[in-house]
């Protein structure tokens, strides 16, 4: 097995480049706080969550690529891909296709750090930031205070059937230390330090009651015209998600550009169950976007 860096995998922006308290946790997920509910359809009907229905023929897709474990679909980012994980090479997918054959754009995957059922405090999802939008190209779009707010939801579809939803509620620049190397999430006290360190850097504080601030932020960051994965799947009719809040501060890591948005409205604690969407910064490669949500269905 190759051996891993200490340091993020680095997602080059396109084929020329090789390249809470930490959360406040205000809508209870996982913590008891929707009574007498006792299954995901009674759940996501009592938040107002529209799952989208999808057509995935698992056996027709891992007789392609096996190490296709579990399929992302964010709405409205045009993210709609098979998730991917190597068993003898973290890197494997960095650099090579769904169909094994290498080069770009590479796939979504995983590293062996983290467990393929999700049940790990932090997910560390990797993918290109490709110029055209596809995989994790449209990510940045979610420092537009608008497309944060509409955009509220990520799905995870397993193949036993289970969907787990998560809820956006931060979206920011990082460095590029490795997330499952150099944090340790073994105890409450660790996912805790980890989720105040994330809140600090970026200024922010988590479930605040501040309003939407003015978007200051240089550069265009609206979606722009990306492109639509293949179509491989029948897709249902979503809902918008409902108004949420959303805040941008400043962040002081030394790589990760100006601006963030976290939610007012929802966020993490130690004892729930995260996903980080990961992606290079074209205008510094030691840095990295990160997008995270908050699993909803614990």
């Amino acid at each position: 097995m190759q051996e891993m860096a200490n340091e993020e995998p680095e997602i080059p922006e396109d084929a020329t480049e090789l390249g809470a308290t930490g959360g406040s946790n205000l809508l209870g997920y996982g913590q008891g706080s929707t009574g007498t509910i006792a299954t995901d359809e009674e759940l996501f009907a009592f938040l107002g969550i529209v799952v989208p229905s999808l057509d995935l023929n698992w056996e027709e897709m891992q007789a392609v690529n096996p190490d296709i474990y579990a399929w992302l679909y964010y709405p409205g980012l045009n993210i709609n891909y098979p998730l991917v994980q190597s068993p003898s090479d973290d890197n494997y997918y960095l650099k090579h296709n769904i169909d094994g054959s290498a080069g770009f754009p590479g796939c979504i995957y995983t590293q062996s750090l983290n467990a393929k059922d999700f049940t790990d405090f932090n997910t560390v999802i990797y993918g290109h930031n490709m110029k055209n939008g596809t995989m994790f190209g449209s990510l940045d779009a979610l420092l537009n205070e608008e497309t944060f707010n509409n955009n509220r939801y990520a799905f995870i579809y397993r193949p036993d059937g289970k969907t787990l939803v998560y809820d956006i509620y931060a979206a920011y620049g990082w460095s590029d230390e490795h997330l499952l190397k150099d944090y340790s999430y073994e105890t409450v006290e660790d996912r805790q330090a980890y989720l105040d360190k994330v809140y600090a850097e970026n200024n922010m504080t988590p479930g605040s009651d501040a309003v939407s601030l003015t978007d200051t932020m240089g550069g265009d960051t609206s979606m722009g015209n990306t492109t639509a994965p293949g179509n491989v799947t029948s897709l249902g009719n979503t809902t918008a998600p409902g108004n949420v809040t959303a805040v941008m501060g400043n962040t002081s890591a030394s790589t990760a550009g100006s601006n963030c948005r976290f939610s007012t409205v929802t966020g993490p604690t130690p004892d729930n169950h995260i996903i980080t969407l990961s992606t290079c910064i074209s205008s510094d490669p030691k840095a990295r976007f990160l997008v995270q949500g908050v699993l909803v269905n614990e």
